[in-house]
């Protein structure tokens, strides 16, 4: 039920107040310490690369809302989570997703071989008519 409703609100939306990206893979990874205990939960965007033939952290978020979890558009196959990311309204598409439960985190773990200040980030929010905030 929250998938059409968010559905909805992206249709109702201007174009140009959702803020889209694409990656290769999105993934949400709840991360585990050694005890068990959930640590936390984070949604990571994932890009292949060539030069490494594998894959590279584009972006990451901790995932606080389970109404925000990725779905599949059942019209083009490709995976999709929309949600409020600060004031932006934001919509991430991959043409894969996965769902992972570890003991260590992923994207901190990625650092070793993309530090953060390299990774591409998501598009910048636009300019907003303040009357519309």
């Amino acid at each position: 039920m929250n998938t059409i409703l968010a559905i909805t609100a992206v249709c109702l939306l201007p174009s140009d107040m959702v803020v889209e990206d694409r990656c290769d893979v999105i993934e949400v990874n709840h991360y585990h310490g050694d005890d068990g205990r959930l640590i936390h939960t984070q949604i990571i965007f994932w890009d292949y690369a060539e030069e490494s033939a594998g894959e590279q952290v584009a972006a990451w978020r901790l995932w606080k809302n389970p109404a925000t979890m990725p779905t599949r558009d059942q019209y083009t196959g490709q995976w999709q989570v929309l949600w409020h990311d600060g004031e932006t309204m934001r919509l991430v598409k991959a043409d894969n997703f996965r769902e992972t439960w570890t003991q260590y985190d992923r994207e901190m773990e990625s650092r070793t071989d993309l530090p953060r200040s390299r990774q591409r980030g998501l598009t910048k929010r636009r300019n907003v008519p303040t009357s519309l905030r």
